[in-house]
């Protein structure tokens, strides 16, 4: 491992940032859980002293940067180090969601993947606990599953990012019943006008 965690560059007028203990790679994961027709999301907590008197989010996205490994073994490793769930499972489905830059002063590229974790019948209510790397940043780490709409309200870049990118691949929806809950807005509207003609009528009659 490169001991060097962070290296300032400058190309021409532009200054940027690289993450050579990485290899300047990192993957983003968002796993997700479909039950009784809404969707759900395994956020992570852990303690960040960089941000500890600014307002952000309570829950962040799965993170790992890849060292010397490749990209689904850092995904393994993480999940397990983060969330101590066990990704090798013929029922766990990964998805690959492309690769991105953060912004425009940081040369780190990052991998998006989804991983749908439907299958294992996961309580949606338990705090999960990973198994740690044994740095400082991940000894109280811990994560837990979010709603669709507590997911809407983050300011976690990486979280809001994956989530898009789940979207566009058509592999969640935004509102997964949003055709039910416009028929019965139709239904109503419907009987609400049959019952208002049927009044109407009577009212003539007499």
């Amino acid at each position: 491992m490169n001991k060097e965690y962070l290296k300032i560059i400058k190309v021409d007028f532009m200054y940027g940032v690289e993450e050579p203990w990485c290899n300047n790679q990192g993957v983003s994961i968002l796993p997700y859980v479909l039950k009784n027709n809404e969707y759900y999301y395994l956020l992570t907590k852990e303690y960040n002293p960089l941000f500890k008197n600014k307002q952000i989010s309570k829950y962040s996205t799965i993170t790992g940067g890849i060292e010397n490994s490749s990209h689904y073994q850092t995904i393994i490793n993480e999940m397990l180090e983060e969330t101590g769930i066990g990704v090798i499972n013929k029922k766990v489905k990964i998805h690959y969601l492309g690769k991105h830059y953060a912004n425009k002063s940081s040369t780190k590229l990052w991998y998006f993947y989804g991983i749908d974790l439907s299958k294992l019948d996961l309580d949606l209510t338990a705090t999960y606990k990973g198994k740690s790397d044994d740095t400082v940043g991940e000894k109280e780490i811990s994560a837990r599953f979010i709603s669709s709409k507590q997911l809407n309200k983050s300011n976690d870049a990486l979280s809001i990012a994956t989530y898009g990118k789940l979207n566009l691949k058509n592999l969640i929806r935004f509102d997964n019943n949003i055709n039910q809950k416009l028929d019965m807005i139709l239904q109503i509207l419907n009987e609400q006008k049959n019952n208002n003609n049927k009044s109407a009528e009577s009212s003539w009659k007499d």
